[in-house]
């Protein structure tokens, strides 16, 4: 499979449509057309270069919480005992590194110093003069 970071090493198929992929260099979550499509449209652009992968390190967490049930059975099948875990993982990089998406996610407002990214957003807002 060829994906944005180059040819994938691994594949695991997560769900049909969903893929976790590793590369020589980076790896993320792959999704087919279809499984896209069903992104809710504001979290469709915090994918790499828009296209239908999702980084590891930053990005991953947008598919993880859409197709949550999807994600907790492939850890379940594959005997991973920390899955709650995880979803506490999944939960704090969104809010970390996707603010925005946070927000309308959840249905909340950070608050100042919960979001590294969000905190520096406003930080820059409020000095463009300075």
């Amino acid at each position: 499979m060829h994906t944005p970071w180059g040819e994938a090493q691994t594949i695991d198929i997560i769900a049909e449509g969903i893929f976790e992929v590793t590369t020589a260099s980076r790896g993320g979550i792959m999704l087919d057309e279809k499984r896209r499509a069903a992104m809710p449209a504001y979290m469709r652009n915090a994918s790499f270069a828009g296209a239908s992968a999702y980084e590891e390190d930053c990005d991953w967490c947008t598919a993880a919480l859409v197709f949550e049930k999807e994600f907790r059975a492939f850890y379940k099948h594959k005997n991973i005992k920390e899955i709650d875990g995880i979803f506490t993982l999944v939960k704090n990089t969104l809010r970390l590194w996707h603010p925005d998406v946070c927000e309308a996610f959840f249905g909340v407002i950070l608050k100042p110093g919960e979001s590294a990214k969000r905190d520096k957003q406003q930080f820059n807002r409020g000095n463009t003069n300075n």
